[in-house]
Parts: C-alpha cells; sequence; structure tokens
C-alpha cells in the first residue's frame, strides 16, 4: 500500500516538510486532489493525497481548523499546503488540529511546482498497484464527474498513457461464455493483448 511516509522518501517529494499530524503518517494514499475552492470535501474520492495553498480560507484560521476537521473525517490522506503567497506560514491552531486527529500537514516549498507533486504520487501509486484496476478507475471517474479539475483529469491521462481530450478513442470487447467467470489470469492477459493493439494502432 502507498503512505504518506514512502511518499516522502521519494527523491522529488523529500523537501515536504512535515509540520504536524506525524501519527498518521501510515495512512494510505490513493488519490492526489487540488484545492482552491471551499467546497472540496464533497469532491474527495478517500485516501487523497491533497494538495492546496488554501486560498479559500486564507484569511481565517478558524475557518482552516474547521476544514481539516471536515478533511479528516472524509478520510483525506494528507494536507500539503503551499506557504508564502496567501498564507505565509501555518498557525499553531492548525497544527494543533493536525495533531489531534493526526493527519499529516505538510509544506511545500515555494518554488516547489504542484504538477511535481501530482506526478510523482500518481507514479507510484501507479507502480504498486495493478496498471488495469487503476485504468478502470480512472475511466469511471470521468463517465461519473468524479473529476472537478479537468487539467488534473488530463495530467493523470498523460500519466496513464490514456489521452482523453482526443475525440477519437479505440476500443476492445471481449466476450466470455455466459456460464464462465473469467479469472484474474484471464483478464490479466487480456489487459496485455489489448495494450499490444493500443501500441500497434499508436504507432500505424
Amino acid at each position: 500500500m502507498v503512505t504518506v511516509e514512502k511518499l516522502l522518501k521519494l527523491p522529488k517529494l523529500s523537501s515536504l516538510r512535515v509540520l504536524a499530524g506525524g501519527a498518521g503518517l501510515g495512512r494510505g494514499v490513493g488519490h492526489v486532489t487540488v484545492m482552491e475552492v471551499p467546497d472540496i470535501v464533497k469532491w474527495l474520492l478517500g485516501n487523497d493525497f491533497l494538495i492546496t495553498s488554501l486560498y479559500a480560507v486564507r484569511d481565517d484560521v478558524r475557518a482552516q481548523c474547521r476544514l481539516l476537521e471536515e478533511l479528516n473525517s472524509s478520510g483525506c490522506a494528507c494536507v500539503a499546503v503551499k506557504t508564502g503567497e496567501y498564507v505565509k506560514e501555518i498557525s499553531i491552531e492548525l497544527k494543533a488540529v493536525a495533531d489531534k486527529y493526526g493527519l499529516p500537514l505538510l509544506q511545500i516549498p515555494y518554488d516547489m511546482l504542484y504538477l511535481d507533486i501530482i506526478t510523482s504520487v500518481m507514479n507510484h501509486i501507479f507502480d504498486e498497484k495493478n496498471p488495469r484496476v487503476v485504468l478502470e478507475k480512472y475511466i469511471k471517474d470521468i463517465i461519473f464527474e468524479a473529476y472537478t479539475d479537468s487539467d488534473l483529469m488530463l495530467e493523470r491521462g498523460d500519466l496513464l498513457g490514456f489521452a482523453v481530450e482526443k475525440k477519437q478513442y479505440l476500443a476492445m470487447t471481449i466476450q466470455f461464455e455466459a456460464s464462465y467467470s473469467p479469472t484474474e489470469s484471464d483478464m490479466q492477459a487480456n489487459w496485455y493483448r489489448c495494450s499490444a493493439v493500443f501500441r500497434r494502432e499508436k504507432r500505424a
């Protein structure tokens, strides 16, 4: 399982600093989400590595604390805050809430790009999970409109080799007998067959 602690050991994420909530570094991470709107909680998928500048609540420490409590209740894995432009530094009150719930509160260096974090986290998740399962979930999230940020959706698609911005797609349907229940080995074999076809078509 990908955890916050494992991710922080990646070279590109080593400059992220744990400010509070260190007891929760073992929380599992399944997604990366960027928050710059106040109602982000309803869009979370669970186990989110949340990236934010706290812009929506930049002038209200109490609102920041309430938000952190809501994020914890929603199953957020950690909250990584870019300080410097909107929030100069993380308040003692916010750190106390993070420690109370064991919700890792991380500081993002001002010169670090969100995209670098997203790419590193998604690549690591993809490496540890079954690629077929990851891609299936990505497609389902698009169908059921789980994404509120179209740029993030495109970036994740690029990481998975799925160019969602294109208007033409190649799809394959494999049919089994009604009485047969395909095994995991069957599904994996068909995944590789489909991938081979897609790679060939891409080169054509």
